[in-house]
């Protein structure tokens, strides 16, 4: 497979294009964007390696433009570690963020875990999952496109593979370590963020009201779970059985919302460590009175 380098730095270009090579990986480099765009259309290639720095230009303006007509994996391969840029990185489409210095062997992982990751029919050749249909979502893994109730979604590239790996279970939860592995090749702490991030996006793109939605549900503390919007949302009992003592004065009192946008959940009641007790009756406190000698 052919990986695209896109960096300045033409020592670090020559020494990733050895490494990979060693890796069995054919390799084109661009240090520009104007070239990195050209040979992105004429060589076609596997994976692209894109630094955020490119002398006077912006890594991240380049993501952009490829991301305007090409769904192509791009690794972001930069010295910059702050947490909005990996953000932003993600926001724009960024399959992975490795920031320098790193280890070869690791970088090496990542792009062989990138491309061989399940849910892409074109790399694996398997077209029995490559058209879905759940409810009124549609999405074709061959032409990488998606739509719902038949009007085109404009997703990112993980966006896209995040809501094409809901759909090949749907209707069950998936737990959030197998998203990460399918979606982004492997299970790691620090991908978990750019998780919340994408099922936040995503959730806008596809929920009618993303503050309380109704399709993509978080399970709390085991993945998510993708709904028919045929389906009803089924109320917890708890939820239920209070659901008419919960008046309009105490409603914000009750509820909290949930930080990615998932609609009010509602509080538990706290513990009461004093059990009230029926008043005593008068003739019983003057008995009380007597025995206790007063």
């Amino acid at each position: 497979m052919k990986i695209l380098i896109v960096d300045d730095d033409r020592d670090l270009t020559d020494l990733l294009g050895f490494v990979l090579q060693r890796a069995a990986f054919r390799v084109v480099a661009a240090r520009d964007p104007t070239t990195a765009l050209e040979l992105l259309e004429v060589e076609r290639p596997a994976l692209v390696l894109l630094d955020a720095r490119l002398g006077n230009s912006n890594g991240f303006d380049l993501l952009r433009e490829i991301r305007r007509s090409n769904h192509v994996p791009v690794i972001m391969l930069t010295a910059m570690n702050r947490e909005d840029d990996k953000v932003l990185a993600f926001q724009l489409g960024a399959d992975d963020y490795v920031t320098k210095p790193f280890s070869h062997r690791e970088l090496v992982a990542r792009i062989r875990a990138r491309l061989k990751r399940p849910g892409t029919a074109s790399a694996t050749g398997d077209t029995s999952s490559a058209q879905l249909h759940f409810g009124s979502l549609d999405v074709n893994a061959q032409d990488y496109t998606a739509a719902k109730e038949g009007h085109a979604l404009k997703l990112t590239a993980t966006e896209f593979r995040l809501l094409h790996c809901l759909l090949t279970q749907a209707g069950s939860v998936v737990p959030t370590a197998s998203i990460l592995k399918q979606v982004w090749g492997y299970d790691d702490p620090s991908v978990r963020d750019s998780l919340r991030v994408a099922v936040y996006r995503l959730r806008r793109k596809i929920e009618d009201d993303p503050k309380n939605p109704r399709l993509l549900q978080t399970v709390p503390g085991v993945g998510f779970l993708l709904r028919s919007d045929a389906d009803e949302v089924p109320a917890s009992p708890e939820s239920s059985s209070r659901g008419q003592q919960t008046g309009p004065d105490n409603q914000e009192a009750a509820t909290t919302l949930n930080p990615l946008g998932e609609g009010p959940r509602r509080k538990r009641p706290g513990r009461i460590s004093i059990r009230t007790r029926p008043h005593l009756r008068k003739a019983d406190s003057s008995s009380l009175e007597r025995r206790l000698g007063r």
